[in-house]
Parts: C-alpha cells; structure tokens; sequence
C-alpha cells in the first residue's frame, strides 16, 4: 500500500483477491458484457445488408456490362453508404469482445469507507465521502436488460480535475449496479459536500474565466474544478454523401475501357467531391479548436465554455435549472439515431444548448454533474446567508443590551449626583 491510499484500499484488495464478501465489504461479481444487445445485432444487420447491396450492385453491373448503369451505381453507392456505417459500428462493437475477454481481470469492491476499482489498466478508488452521485446513461425502463453501458460514479473533482469515473458494464446490469451503488453511497448532502477543504469559503476566484480555462486545458485545473473532455462525435455527421458518390464515380472511371475518356470530368468530380466535407470540418474547427480539447470546465461558482468570441460563463447563482433535451435526427453514417443537447438556462439571458457531439460523456451525465456543483453552490449561499443574519441578529441584541447598560450606568450617575447636591444644600 503506497503513502498516499487510504487504509481501507488494502482490505478491498484483499477481499477481490478472496472473491467473496466481509464484515462492512461488497464484492461486487463480475460477468461478461452483453455482446448481442439491440446495439451488437445492428452491426451484424448492417454488415449483412452492406454484402447484400454489394453483391446486387455486382450482379447488375455484370448483367448490363456498364460500370456508369443507371441501376448499378446507385446500388453500388447504397453499398458504400452501409459498409461505411458497418465499420463505424464494427469499431464500437470489436472493443466489446476485448473485454469481454479480460471481463475476469476486472474486480469492484464496496467499503464503508470507499469504492475500489481494478482494470486491466490500472486500480482506482473514490473515498465514499467524495461522492456526488451515481448516473446510468440511457432508458431506466430498460434497466434490467442486458445493455452495453456504463455506469458513472460523480465525485469531488481530483488534483487534474476528473470528475467521472465509469465503471464498465461486466459486474451486472447497468440499472441493478446504479440500484446496489446508490443504496451503498446513501443520500448525499450538499452540506457534506460544503464541507471539503476544496469547496469551502465564499470568496469569489480572484482569476480571469480565461485563465482558469487555460490553466484546466493545460492540465493544471484550478482547485476544486472539473474538466468534461470534448467529443469526437461531430465528426460522423458531415456531409459525406457527396465524397462517397465521389468514391464510386471514381471506381467506376478506373474500370472503364481503355478507349473511353470523360475527360477532365472525374478529376473535377472528385475535388468537388472531397472539397465539401474538407470545407465543413474546417469551418466546424473554426469553433472547436479554440476550446483546446475541453468541452466545459466546472468550478465552484461557476461553468466556463470558450467560444471563438471568448469564454463565456454561467454563474451557478444565475442558472435555475440544467436538463437535456432529445429529438429525433438523421446523418448518412449514422441514420436514424437520437440527438441530445446539454441544456443550461439561464436567468436573464437564452439558454445554452450544448451538442452531445461535442460532448465526452453523455448528455445526462454531465448535467447531473452540473446539477451536483449547482446544488452545493446554492446550499453554500444559503448558509452564507443563514450565517450574515445570525450575525446581524446577535449584532443589534448585543446593542440593545449595550445600549440599556449605558442608559442604566447613566441614571446611576444621575442618581449619585443628585444624592450628593442633596447632601451638600442640606444643614
């Protein structure tokens, strides 16, 4: 056990190297992770259908003997479309079976004391005093099924001001483990929370927003803040349909007969072709760049995000409420898919909409962690308040007290006075 771990971590160790429970120790049992979910069949739908647009695309093409058939390019290009999303899916999906394979290297155990957590990566603890929260992403209607999603324990922002840790579908379903880890961390009480070193005091930061978000995108966050990571998700919802038609009209140039020329047509087509998703991914940098990898900085008072005008804030004081909001969208690598924003209203100004996209973690999850910063501010002033009128209260009864001790000590004076002019004009 090193210096700097708590004293309970070495009985977790201890109690995942055994496998079975203690006095005051939950071992939480790992199994693998679902593999065949709604999520794993549509990759293999897709792949499927990819091989079945391909080989009607072929067929056709063979039959008719014109790679330019005005039936065969469009299958061909349907082909390109759904191998496209194929492989996006397959990349998301493969990573399942690695851990699926490695799911018995995992362990998680639940102290009194803490929660501790091992990986193939690495071991993790989250003290129990510094929990805000426990979050499962998606439809808590569906938490008993079998669904490849992570849970998110919220806790107090660490020294590089990660504030997530997400505990990887194999110990059970994510709705049962949210249900076991919420009943082991109990209600949490802003005033618990106001309580650290890291939140306490009422000062205002003395440092620019702009700094604070430099200082958080260099990796050295500010005390007590938390940083939520930018998301490569934008990058799948480009318009792409015009470089895939230009990846099958250029295959279907080099597979014409030699004495058949088109001229400088497929060389403009494909510069067209690449040109319009190139010119929307750098347009869209144009905004992201600026933030340096960082979606939004979470202080004690405050939430930073940096625009290309600057950094813009919303006071927690200022903000009555977070949420998401859903709707249905549509992109060529995706399809039909649900798209969420991070809603942050705001007292005297719009909203801010924030695009999961553009998000590291789920919409949901990051509100919640807003929320949980949200709630200690507002219980912090409340108590700065409560404190400021005790003050003012004893503060006009230690007047009044004063101030009848003075008017008494007066009319004994008067009294003695009195007493001695009487004495002195007497006989």
């Amino acid at each position: 056990m090193s210096a700097s771990e708590p004293s309970w971590v070495g009985s977790a160790r201890e109690a995942a190297a055994r496998g079975s429970d203690a006095d005051d120790v939950d071992v939480v049992p790992v199994r693998r992770p679902p593999l065949f979910d709604s999520a794993g069949l549509g990759t293999l739908l897709n792949v499927f259908a990819a091989g079945a647009l391909w080989a009607g695309a072929i067929l056709r093409e063979l039959e008719s003997g014109n790679p330019f058939d005005r039936l065969a390019m469009p299958l061909r290009f349907l082909a390109v479309v759904v191998s496209a999303r194929a492989v996006i899916l397959l990349a998301r999906w493969l990573p399942r079976w690695r851990l699926a394979l490695s799911a018995r290297r995992h362990a998680l155990v639940l102290t009194r004391d803490g929660l501790w957590l091992r990986t193939p990566d690495g071991e993790q603890h989250v003290n129990r005093s510094d929990v805000l929260g426990i979050v499962e992403p998606g439809d808590w209607g569906r938490r008993a099924s079998a669904r490849f999603v992570p849970v998110y324990v919220l806790r107090r922002p660490a020294t590089d001001g990660r504030a997530l840790l997400a505990l990887p579908p194999v110990f059970e379903t994510p709705g049962l483990l949210a249900e076991r880890l919420m009943r082991w961390a109990g209600p949490v009480s802003p005033s618990a929370a106001t309580a650290s070193p890291r939140s306490s005091g009422r000062t205002l930061p003395s440092a620019l927003p702009s700094a604070l978000y430099d200082a958080a995108a260099a990796g050295r966050p500010a005390e007590g803040a938390a940083v939520i990571r930018h998301g490569a998700g934008w990058l799948r919802r480009g318009p792409y349909a015009a470089l895939l038609f230009g990846v099958v009209f250029a295959e279907a140039t080099l597979r014409l007969p030699s004495d058949v020329s088109l001229g400088l047509l497929p060389a403009l087509a494909i510069a067209v072709a690449v040109a319009i998703p190139l010119f929307w991914i750098a347009s869209t940098w144009r905004h992201v760049g600026p933030r340096r990898g960082l979606a939004l900085v979470l202080t004690s008072h405050e939430a930073l995000l940096r625009t290309r005008a600057g950094v813009l804030r919303a006071r927690w004081r200022d903000v009555p409420s977070i949420g998401v909001e859903t709707r249905v969208g549509w992109s060529l690598l995706e399809g039909r898919h649900e798209a969420r924003k991070l809603r942050i209203d705001r007292v005297d100004a719009p909203p801010i909409r924030y695009d999961e996209a553009f998000l590291g973690v789920p919409a949901e999850v990051a509100a919640a962690l807003m929320e949980s910063f949200r709630r200690i501010e507002a219980h912090a002033v409340q108590e700065s308040e409560s404190e400021s009128e005790s003050e003012s209260e004893s503060g006009s009864e230690s007047g009044a007290a004063s101030g009848a001790a003075s008017g008494a000590a007066s009319a004994s004076e008067a009294d003695v006075e009195e007493s001695g002019s009487c004495a002195r004009g007497g006989p």
